[in-house]
Order: C-alpha cells, then structure tokens, then sequence
C-alpha cells in the first residue's frame, strides 16, 4: 500500500492498522475482481516456483561451504577459486531472498525465513566436549535412498498394541542399565597419532610375548580354545504351544527371502505380533547371528531387521551384540590364517549395525583398535571389511570422527612400514580413500544454455516423437527461424543423434527429415553426411562401449534409403566399407580395427541388409546385391572357420573330405584348411600333423617339457544371436544367389564371380579411357595371374562390383 505522500506501507502493516481503527484498505479498480483473481493466482505460483528456487540456491550454497571447510580441515587451506566462488553464491542468495521477501510482502503472502537463518540453519556450529561438531551438514549416507534404508524404520509401537511388546521391552530395560554403567570411555576424547602408535607397539610386544609363553609351555594347539558361547534355546522356556513352534519355524525358513525392505519390516511386524516370546527372541537371535558365511547381502535387511524390532525388543539387540564381540574377540584370538570368510561375516555384521546405530560406535572402533597391533594377513581384510561397511558413516559422524581419521592414519603408516603385499596395499589405500575421498581436483563444467526453441525442439524430437505426432513434429520443426545459423546447427545434431531417440522411433525421425528435405536440402544433406561419417568413426574405433550406437546409425542410414534421402551407391558402398574397411583375411597378418574374433560386422550388415534390403529385388540393384552377397558369404564363413570357434560337423566332414592333392599354390586355403581341421577333427598329434605338414614341423621342434607347460586351447562355442541373424538375413534373399555352407565354398562362389567379372572389368575400363593402355595391360594380366594362383583373398572395392553391376548383361544374373 502506498501512501499519497509516497511512503510505502507493507500490507500486514496495513490489515492490522485497517483492523485497528476499522477503516477499510483502498482497492485498486483498475481491473475487474475476476481478472485480479487471475493475476493473483498467476503471482503466488510464480512465487511458489521462486520459493523453491531459492532453496536450491541455498543448498548449493551449503554444499560449497561444506566442501571449503573440509578442504580447510584436510589441506590446512582453501583454492581463491572456490572461496570467490562460495561468496558469489552467497551475494546472488542474498539479493533474491531479498527480491522474494518484496514479493512476498506485496501479495500478502507468507515471507521466507530470514536469510542467516536459511544458510546457517544446516550449518550451525555446537560445541561437544571442547569440539565443535558440525551438525546435520555433512550428510551420513551416500544418497537419499540409503539415507531411507537405514533411518525410516517401521514404527512398531504405532502398529502394534502395547500388550504384545510390554514384557519384552521391560525385560530390556532392566538388562540395559546394568550394561550401560560403562558408557563411552573414549568416544570423544582427544586422541593423537603418536600416543595411539605407542599404545599398539606396546600391545603388540605384550601379544608377541604371550604366544612365547603359550609355545614353551603349553601344548595344547590356539584351534582347542572354547568357542564363544551361543544362546540357548533349550532351557525351561520352551514353548509348548505345538502351532507356534511351527509358526517360528516357518518363519525362520523364510527369513533368507526376505531381500527387500518391504519384505523384512513386514517380517518385523508379522514377528512382534505372532511370535514375540523369550525362547522365540533367543531363537531369532541365533538365527540372525548363524547367517550363512557368503550371504553378505542378507546383513543390511537383518541389521534393519534387528533396528526395527529394538524399540520393543532391546534383549534382542543386546543379545545379537554380545554374540558378535565374543565371536569377534574370538576369532581374533586365534590367530590363525583360516576360515576368512567367518571372519568376514562378522565385521561386516558389526558395520551394518553400526550404520543403524544399534551397535555402539566406539566398540566398533575398539573392534578396529585391536586389528591394528598385528597388522598383517586377515586382520587386514577383516580391518578393511570393517571400514569398507561403516567406515565412512564413523568418519562423517562426529562423535567418531576423529578415532576414525587416527586409526585410518596409522593403517597408511603401517602400510609403508611393513612393506606389506600389493594386494593388502591396494586394500588399505582404497578403503581409506572411500572411507576419507579426497577433494574433487575436476573442474565443474557449465552446463550448455539452451534457448526456449531450442529446449523446445530437443522436447518434441527426443520425447514427444512418435507414429502420431510426425506431422506435427514437422510443421513445428518448418515454423522455426532457419536464419538462425546456430539454431540450425543444434537441430542438425538432434537429427544426426539418432541414439538418443527411442529404436522404434527412428523411423519417425527419419520420416522427419524427409518431409524438410523437400523444403531445406542442404539440411537434410548435412545429416546424412553427419550419419555417414559416424559409421565410419564406429568402425574406426571398434569400441564395444560405441556397439549400440552403431547399429542405430546403421539403421538410420537404411531408413533414410527406405525415405529416398540416399541413392543405393551410398547403402553399396556403406556395406562394401563394413566388408573391406581395415579387414584382413591373412591370419599371419590380423587386423588391429576388425580383429579375428570381432564379429559385429557382420550384425551390422546383416542390420543394414533388413532394413532396406529388400528395396533391391530387380534389375541392377539385384545385381550388385548378389555380388555383394557372395563377398559377404566369404567374409562370414572366414570368421566361422578361424580355430577359436568350435565347427559344427557338417564342417569337419567337408574339411577332411577335400582333397590331400590340391595345388600347392593356394597357400593361404591350406593354411585356413588345416586350421579348421585342427578344432574338428580328432585332436591328437597324429591327425594334426597329417592334414598340416608344416604345423608337424613346428611340433617336433619342441620337447616335451615346453609341450607339457603349454596351456591347453579350448574352442568356444560360435555366437548363436549372430550365426542365426546370418541366415535369417540370407533367407529374406533367398534364390538370389548361391548358398555356401562352408569357407572353401564361399571361396570358390568368389573365384567363379572374379573370373568371369574382373577381365571384363578390365576391358571396360580401357574403353571408357579410365585407364591407360599399358596400366590396362599390366593390371589386367595381374588380375588374370591372381584368379589363376588364387594367392589372394583381397576383398574388391565397392569401386570393382559397381561397374560390373551397372554394365554386367541381363543374363548374368541368372548364375547367381
């Protein structure tokens, strides 16, 4: 409300002056009270969104100064980077709490709290024993799920009446100020390196002198000593009750499936109600304690379990408590390098309820205190298994933290010291860097601001895209500004990223692209160069982590064919550079970009072939698509015949069918020969050398010690996914062209096309001039040599198949 002389008046100071002396607040009548109510309501939710805003702004905050005040602690000092930017923070926190707080006043609404209060609130600064504590800053868990798990627990006395809980929890009660006279002897004290350091050397002389004693003289051997003892179940309480025998017994039963944290508070509940007697609690208790050695993953869900019943159960707690320290104590005691994973089981149960704060902190700790003087062997794993379960919940939880920082200080220290093994040495750095991680060194990137259209055209392309919406995607996409040249751009690259639309949309995405070819040429020709040079990339790098983005651009490309957004040389040549591109079929020489066991080009051709295959069924396009085909056969049944695959039968039987007498000049058929034979055939050193006269000789060059050490080779079973994708892709082109159904078929289906194509080819080439006569010649009768020696198995270019496609006669499409 402002005043006539100017003065602004706030409006909770104006309703309390209006209810004072009864006069009523002058109204603006420059609008309607429907159109007001409008304005009103559009106000209060732009100030509930800035509301919201400025709470995200003030975690930031916090999480900035929390960072600057453990990099003081941990390094002594903080970056001027960090700390300009935690004031930048601050200053831009202030001037829009401000801003909002004006707002809030002119619509009469609720203010938000005071700023130093927002900021400081998570943040204050209590004193505990001479030690400030931060409290609620730094977060226990790792995320807001495992915060969930261990702090929401079932509220069993609101769901169960108290007659059924009262005996159990009395019963704790009295145990519990009996155990409590202890207290926390060292849960805060200042502690030094030093001193803890000269408190375990002298522990450890004490130890050392001790098992001198027992070994001079005593005899009896450290695996007699009295075990832990164990409740016991069978005294005088037993129930007699004939049906809740059985009713604990199947409950006992199915506690192990119990692996969610629906299931095990309902477990909880469904226990307090039914079951909660003495002998049942002691039951229970061992039942959790005798968790099998190699179920860790049952620890979390008892330990939540045991949380959820200690409100009305506390002899529960206690019980399950002094059965793991004495089975601790114990195990440590013995000193032996056996049964770890016992040992294991057992620290980790401590952690897990530690972190549901069931188990005291500070006996963890004396747990941990105690690993330490012997540091060797298993009290490592069982050290590092500690501190890997709840060692970072004891390092953030002030009351521990500072026993926590000393103890994982000395176990560095003790690392270096005793020159331990670099397995224990790699334990110890890892658990301390996840107990204590050190300050992120990355640099925060910013984000890529995005405009409204373009925030908007990524939301319609990447989201709202699918069969329905294609001709609604395309008149928003043509309304854009095309004169914006970086708007463009961005819209080129959510077209050409065709990963990031769901598979059975990219057919819209391709329909898109289409319906603005027609309108914007260049464009759609910039994607389809952009998804051409991507699978050429692909194959470049062959990274397995790249695989699924492969076969969506493969796909993409095929549809963009199916949209007549490419002609059938550029789908050619695409297949023609998967089948040839960085491919050997020399096993002396492998390929590094298309090794021998690589088998994914072959799923992308076979991709690449379903999606726009079978738009080549005549004319010149069969033709190419069968000369194709036969180059693709030879490929596939290389790689199914290399020595690291088991052969199917028919193989073998067609391998040790062929002929001993071939000619000596197709090496490298021989060598492939004898390489199948080896895997199908019998695997004795007789057969081997029989059908490879050159492996027998490097065989006999061996003794029998280096034949002995060899390790023995077992071939694997060939990918079923990809040799039924093979066929099922032949068979869409079935009575095309001639089936092979081994390598030295493939290789005589490639011979036959060879000898009949590539002279023919040389001829027509020397009558369109594209070459000159004696480079003709010499070519031509190089070629000629090949297909009569057949030393060469190099896959012909795109550039060859073309040409002999296009010009090939009618006729020659019938051989194949």
């Amino acid at each position: 409300m402002v005043e006539p002389t100017g003065t602004y008046i706030p409006a909770n100071i104006a309703r309390l002056l209006s209810e004072k002396y009864e006069m009523p607040v002058p109204r603006s009548i420059f609008m309607s009270s429907e159109r007001q109510a409008k304005c009103r309501t559009l106000f209060n939710d732009y100030l509930a969104g800035a509301m919201h805003r400025l709470q995200n702004m003030v975690k930031e905050t916090q999480r900035i100064i929390s960072g600057n005040r453990d990099q003081l602690e941990s390094r002594g000092e903080v970056s001027e980077e960090r700390q300009e930017r935690a004031e930048h923070l601050m200053s831009a926190c202030r001037k829009f709490h401000e801003s909002l707080s004006t707002l809030a006043d002119l619509l009469d609404a609720d203010p938000p709290l005071d700023f130093s209060s927002m900021i400081k609130g998570k943040c204050l600064l209590t004193t505990y024993n001479g030690m400030k504590v931060v409290h609620e800053e730094v977060n226990l868990f790792e995320d807001e799920d495992t915060r969930l798990f261990y702090e929401s627990l079932p509220d069993i006395k609101a769901m169960v009446p108290a007659i059924l809980y009262k005996e159990s929890e009395q019963a704790g009660v009295e145990s519990n100020q009996s155990k409590n006279e202890d207290g926390d002897p060292a849960g805060s004290e200042d502690i030094d390196i030093d001193t803890v350091e000269s408190e375990l050397a002298k522990e450890e002389a004490l130890i050392r002198v001790s098992e001198d004693g027992n070994e001079s003289a005593n005899c009896t051997s450290i695996s007699d000593k009295s075990k832990p003892y164990l409740l016991n179940t069978d005294d005088g309480e037993e129930d007699l009750n004939l049906s809740g025998k059985v009713l604990m017994e199947t409950f006992l039963t199915q506690l192990p499936n119990c692996i969610n944290r629906d299931l095990i508070d309902r477990a909880a509940i469904d226990f307090c109600l039914n079951l909660n007697k003495r002998v049942n609690r002691r039951r229970l208790a061992k039942a959790l304690f005798s968790v099998p050695r190699t179920r860790y993953d049952l620890l979390p869900f008892y330990a939540r379990l045991l949380a959820s019943l200690a409100p009305v159960m506390p002899d529960l707690v206690q019980d399950i408590n002094s059965m793991l320290t004495a089975e601790f104590r114990w195990r440590l005691s013995k000193r032996d390098q056996l049964n770890i994973e016992s040992k294991l089981k057992v620290v980790r149960f401590i952690g897990e309820l530690v972190k549901f704060k069931i188990y005291p902190a500070h006996q963890a700790l004396t747990c941990l205190k105690q690993l330490l003087p012997q540091f060797v062997h298993h009290n490592i794993d069982m050290a590092c298994a500690l501190l890997d379960t709840c060692g970072r919940f004891l390092y953030r939880l002030p009351i521990s933290h500072k026993r926590t920082k000393v103890y994982l200080e000395i176990m560095l220290r003790k690392k270096v010291a005793l020159h331990m093994d670099q397995r224990y040495s790699i334990m110890i750095e890892n658990t301390y860097y996840y107990c204590n991680p050190p300050p992120s060194s990355r640099q925060i990137v910013e984000p890529v601001k995005l405009t409204p259209q373009m925030m908007f055209i990524r939301h319609i392309l990447l989201t709202k895209l699918d069969r329905t919406t294609v001709n609604t995607t395309l008149r928003l996409i043509r309304k854009m500004d095309w004169d914006d040249q970086e708007l463009v751009e961005f819209t080129c690259t959510l077209f050409t990223r065709a990963w990031d639309v769901r598979y059975t949309n990219i057919n819209c995405l391709a329909s898109v692209l289409s319906g603005l070819a027609t309108y914007h040429p260049d464009f759609a020709m910039a994607v389809v160069d952009n998804v051409i040079e991507d699978i050429r990339v692909g194959m470049e790098l062959n990274l397995p982590s790249l695989n699924q983005r492969r076969i969506v651009m493969v796909k993409y490309l095929g549809l963009l064919y199916n949209y007549c957004l490419v002609d059938s040389p550029v789908i050619f040549k695409t297949l023609y550079s998967l089948l040839t591109f960085g491919v050997s079929l020399d096993l002396d020489f492998p390929s590094i970009i298309d090794p021998p066991d690589s088998l994914f080009r072959i799923t992308l051709i076979c991709t690449l072939l379903e999606t726009s295959g079978s738009f080549f069924d005549q004319g010149k396009k069969r033709r190419k698509l069968n000369i194709f085909l036969i180059y693709f056969q030879r490929y596939y049944w290389f790689k199914r015949s290399l020595p690291i695959w088991v052969q199917s039968k028919n193989d073998a039987e067609l391998l040790s069918a062929k002929s001993v007498s071939e000619t000596k000049t197709d090496l490298h058929t021989g060598e492939l020969t004898s390489s199948v034979e080896e895997p199908a055939v019998n695997h004795s050193e007789d057969s081997l050398v029989l059908n490879n006269p050159e492996s027998s000789v490097d065989i006999s060059g061996l003794n029998s010690d280096t034949q002995t050490n060899l390790p023995m080779f077992v071939p694997v079973r060939f990918p079923v996914a990809v040799e039924q994708q093979y066929f099922e892709t032949l068979q869409q082109f079935r009575g095309n062209v001639g089936r092979a159904k081994n390598f030295a078929e493939a290789q005589r289906l490639v011979r036959h096309l060879e000898a009949r194509c590539l002279p023919r080819l040389a001829r027509l080439k020397a009558t369109y001039g594209l070459t000159s006569e004696s480079e003709n010649v010499e070519n031509g009768g190089q070629d000629l040599k090949i297909i009569s020696e057949n030393k060469s198995l190099r896959p012909t270019g795109p550039g060859h198949m073309d040409t002999i496609a296009e010009e090939a006669e009618q006729e020659d499409g019938k051989v194949f």
